[in-house]
Parts: C-alpha cells; structure tokens; sequence
C-alpha cells in the first residue's frame, strides 16, 4: 500500500515535468493496486479497522487519478463501473480520531465530493471514448442523466463549498470547483460529439446542434471567467497538477467557438473571456510563480493572440466598409459569417500542438474576412481525432 500512495503523491506532484512519464506510472499503479485487490471492498474483512481505511483511501486516490488524467491527457480511462466495488470514504474514515477539527473536517469533505465527481466523469468519458459509430440510441438519455447528476451534486454540496472564492472555504475549494467545471466542459463536449455522429452534415439551423453549440461555448466561458476571479491567495491552495492541461485545452475550445461563432457579440464576449484569461494567467505566473500557468503560456498563449488580432482587424475592416457602403443593411448580411458546420467535436491531445481542423466547420478563412496564412498554426484535426489515424509521434486522445 506504500508503494501505491508513494506512487500517487508523485503523480500528483509539482510542476508536471514529464506527461508520459506519469503515465506510464499510472498504468504500473494501477496494475500493482489491483493486484493487492484494492479495487475489493475490505469492510468485512478479517483485517484492522486502520488497514481497511487505508485500503479504501488509497483506491479512491488512485481512481482520482486516473479519471482526471484521462480527462488532461486525452486517454480513455483504465477504471470503469463494474470492475471495483469500493465504497465511498466517509469523514470517519478520512479523520484521525482525536484529531478533527474545522479545516480537516472540510478537507475530507472536498475528498468525498471529488470521488462523487469523478464517478460522474467516469461514465461521460467512457461515452466519449466510443468509437463505433453510430451511437447507441440510448447514449442521448445517459448524457441527460449525466446532465441531471451534475447538477444534482452541484446542488448537494455543502455550503462552504458552493462559494469557491469567498474565504474560508476550505483547502482544495477553488480546485473542486474547477474539477466540476472542466468535467462540465468535457460533458458538454461529448453532448455535440454524439448530436453529430450520423455522417451526415448536420443541418446548422438545427436548433439542437446550436443549443449544444451554445452550452459548449458557454461551459468553457465559465473556466476562463473563473480562473480570472483567482486571487494570490487561491493560487496558493492545494490543486491537482492536472489543472495545466485543462487550463489549455479549455482556452483551445473557447477559441475555436470565437473563430466558429456567426453571431459577433458572442465572438466579442469570447474574445474579450480569451484576453482576460491570457493576462490573468500570465500575472498569476509573474507574480504568484503559479506553475500551473506554464502549459497555457508555453503553448496556448501566442497563437490565442495572434487569433484574436486577426479577427480584431477584420472586425475593425468590416465596421469601415459597412460604414461607406450606400446599404449598410444588404453589406452587413453579405459580411455575415457562414452557417456553423461542425465536425466530430473531440479536442486532440495537448502534445499534438492544439491541432485543430478550421476547414471542419464549413467555411474558409476568407470568408470569415481574414486569412490565417502566415500565423503557423497547425489547424487541422483538432475536433476529429477518434476518428483519423494519429501520428506515430503522437497519442490518441479526447
């Protein structure tokens, strides 16, 4: 049992320095945890009360892990319903007798709530993993009910944890939030994926694929607004290494909705949720040395700016003809962006560059009224990747 704590505090630890490296850790955690029958409820087992908490604490680490890795990382998750049958941990279990007080009670309590989470995101990436085609025509009702149960454990949360940025919530409040919004993100993601997975191009007046067009841009709004309410003291907390990835990914997805959006105050709200984010980030690490923020800089932070320019430019050529044509009305439905086609929206792994198929959602640059030659940007694949080959060099990924 040693080994597999040891194993996941250093999968868990600061900063992320090797991605493949702590995978591949994982899955040696994860064979060694079963292989000691972790993934067994030991409650009526002839052993001491300590090693049965501790067998229960040490399994539902290892399943945090692995489902918020998976979620980062792009991979399907290992552990899935069915295959361990461990229960929940209760502050009981989690509290060394003769020492609770306020702060660790409300530090079990995040434990508890962020195994509930996770078993709500074991079930939304195991949709999203599916590669046969079509979907099961049930899988709309599950995402529905995955909906339902999101919202139900939003709402059963204590209330020191419903209000993440006020003080005194505890440590790891900011991080849970977190966690919840990037799985919201992810559901949402996958809500698109399976309303567009009959091969068919979808009709882009549906009022379905524009609610979950909606919902996705909305879902990764909510992160960028969130991150950029953080003070100094909410980046000091406790956070999940993982948080690196998703801030990157998320601010991807919010991005192309900004390029693929046909209604300019959306794109505006997006672009201004983009800049903010971009600035916060980088005074978080600046000035709070915020590890977590190097992914997102590295990688995310220049091409962000370089899009964003671009549209602005465009935005601001626009205004000027609209401005000396005779009709303004007739030019600003000629200049109107085309109708959304949207493929397979699944993000490719952070380690493909963000690659990302602009051709996918149905119009050129051109008529977006401004052309990405010359930014370097690898726009290709981005929302397709389970259903093309990947680069030898790569990995399969959401």
């Amino acid at each position: 049992v040693s080994t597999i704590l040891s194993s996941v505090l250093d999968m868990i630890g600061r900063p992320v320095n090797s991605i493949v490296g702590n995978i591949i850790n994982e899955g040696r955690t994860l064979a060694l945890a079963h292989t000691f029958g972790m993934n067994r409820n030991p409650t009526n087992w002839g052993c001491s009360e300590h090693e049965k908490r501790l067998r229960i604490r040490t399994w539902w680490a290892v399943l945090i892990s692995n489902r918020m890795s998976a979620l980062a990382h792009g991979t399907p998750a290992t552990l899935t319903k069915g295959q361990y049958d461990v229960p929940l941990p209760t502050h009981a279990m989690l509290l060394t007798p003769g020492k609770e007080n306020v702060y660790r009670e409300q530090g079990a309590e995040h434990f508890i709530q962020l195994c509930k989470l996770c078993e709500i995101l074991g079930e939304i990436l195991h949709i999203a993993a599916e590669l046969r085609r079509p979907f099961d025509a049930k899988v709309p009702r599950e995402l529905r009910r995955l909906e339902c149960d999101l919202d139900q454990w939003e709402a059963d949360l204590p209330p020191y944890l419903t209000h993440p940025l006020e003080e005194g919530k505890g440590p790891g409040a900011c991080n849970l939030h977190f966690c919840f919004l990037s799985t919201k993100l992810m559901l949402a993601r996958t809500a698109l994926k399976v309303a567009n997975s009959d091969g068919q191009k979808p009709d882009n007046s549906s009022d379905h694929l524009r609610y979950r067009l909606s919902v996705l841009r909305s879902s990764a709004r909510e992160i960028a607004d969130f991150v950029c309410a953080l003070t100094s003291q909410h980046l000091a907390e406790w956070w999940l290494p993982y948080t690196a990835h998703l801030l990157a990914s998320s601010a991807m997805i919010l991005l192309r909705c900004t390029i693929e959006t046909t209604d300019p105050s959306a794109r505006e709200t997006c672009k201004r949720s983009l800049e903010a984010l971009r600035k916060r980030l980088r005074s978080a690490r600046d000035d709070s040395d915020w590890d977590l923020a190097d992914i997102f800089l590295n990688q995310c932070d220049e091409p962000i700016s370089r899009v964003i320019n671009k549209l602005s430019t465009s935005s601001s050529s626009t205004a000027i003809a609209a401005a000396a044509s005779p009709n303004p009305q007739q030019h600003a439905q000629e200049q109107m962006a085309p109708a959304i086609n949207v493929e397979d929206v699944v993000l490719q792994p952070l380690q493909q560059d963000f690659a990302f198929d602009l051709a996918g959602f149905g119009a050129t640059t051109t008529d977006l009224g401004f052309s990405f030659e010359g930014l370097g940007l690898p726009f290709e694949n981005m929302w397709t990747a389970f259903d093309q080959d990947v680069d030898a060099n790569g990995m399969s990924g959401f």
